[in-house]
């Protein structure tokens, strides 16, 4: 601090530091502008060597030779790894197998595995509604009991997923092993496919809070393909919740992808759409209104969101593919 005094003998105002060339004010700039280069310099080679230390090299190989382009499969990744936050990417590619190096961002850890090799292909399909295969229905409470119910009796049954079954926890994997069996698949006739939901079910009937494993029906895959599909997402942002329940994934469409959103509200008035990514559900709603907006909300999907935004905003992968090494 510079300290202003009065002379007693010659009643001027003095800087007590002028006459001490280490205080001149003139090198004591000078000499904090130079300090403070090397301090800047010191830093940006910490900085360096600390974006070397967290470089990351990860290996895919092809599993098996297909049609699909293997190139355009490994453009995929690359933008997934993007999306993800990843800086500095790299790809070097030879033959079937291909290496990744990259800057992983430093305030999340990705999941390798399910970004570059999750197939991440998303559609849009119509539920079919538990009344239309009534002897799926009979079928379930033969083999397991009334304890599965497709249509719970519980008021607002409108809000009720129409296709939902909700099954104990501890039965699912039974439930599931029947459910491929020549009796269930004679039975539904091979007009609906059952598939499972990733959200649990729950419902409060006399009393008692029940809670069980969803289970949609759904069309075969080959009429699966529903007017939302990964062509028509510009891009994927994932958005936090309070909770890690309450994460989500925001994809914002195309404006061919707007005109189709507008298109299958207009015809699946009063029905269940589900949401689906590589035939697993992500959630299902009524559709009340027509909706010509050009974003697609998914929720539901926890601690997934962030791996599944990268996913879809980079794309299908189309090849089979498995992570060798990190």
């Amino acid at each position: 601090m510079v300290v202003v005094r009065t002379d007693s003998a010659n009643k001027d105002l003095r800087f007590p530091h002028m006459n001490d060339p280490d205080r001149d004010p003139v090198r004591l700039s000078n000499s904090l502008r130079r300090r403070g280069a090397i301090a800047l310099c010191a830093l940006a080679i910490a900085c360096a060597g600390c974006n070397e230390s967290r470089k990351t090299k990860i290996v895919v190989v092809r599993e098996r030779a297909s049609f699909q382009d293997p190139q355009a499969d490994l453009k995929v990744m690359e933008r997934r790894l993007s999306c993800a936050g990843a800086q500095s990417v790299e790809l070097r590619r030879s033959g079937d197998t291909a290496e990744f190096s990259f800057v992983a961002p430093r305030e999340q850890i990705l999941d390798l595995r399910q970004i570059l090799t999750r197939p991440g292909i998303f559609s849009t399909t119509t539920l079919v509604a538990a009344r239309q295969v009534p002897l799926f229905l009979t079928t379930l409470h033969l083999r397991f009991g009334r304890e599965v119910n497709l249509h719970p009796d519980i008021p607002d049954i409108e809000r009720v997923l129409a296709a939902a079954a909700l099954i104990v926890p501890e039965r699912r994997s039974q439930v599931a092993a029947s459910l491929e069996t020549v009796e269930f698949i004679t039975t539904l006739e091979k007009k609906a496919v059952p598939a499972w939901g990733r959200m649990p079910g729950r419902f409060h009937k006399d009393g008692v809070d029940r809670e069980g494993a969803e289970l949609f029906l759904l069309p075969p895959p080959e009429y699966r393909n529903g007017p939302l599909s990964n062509d028509v997402i510009d891009s994927a942002v994932f958005i936090a919740g309070s909770d890690t329940a309450m994460n989500g994934v925001e994809l914002y469409l195309s404006r061919q992808g707007r005109v189709a959103y507008l298109e299958m509200t207009q015809e699946s008035m009063g029905a269940f759409v589900a949401i689906l990514v590589d035939d697993q559900v992500q959630g299902a709603a009524k559709v009340v209104t027509p909706i010509s907006s050009d974003k697609f909300w998914i929720s539901g999907c926890g601690s997934d969101c962030r791996n599944l935004a990268a996913v879809l905003g980079g794309g299908p992968v189309r090849g089979s593919w498995r992570l060798v090494t990190r």
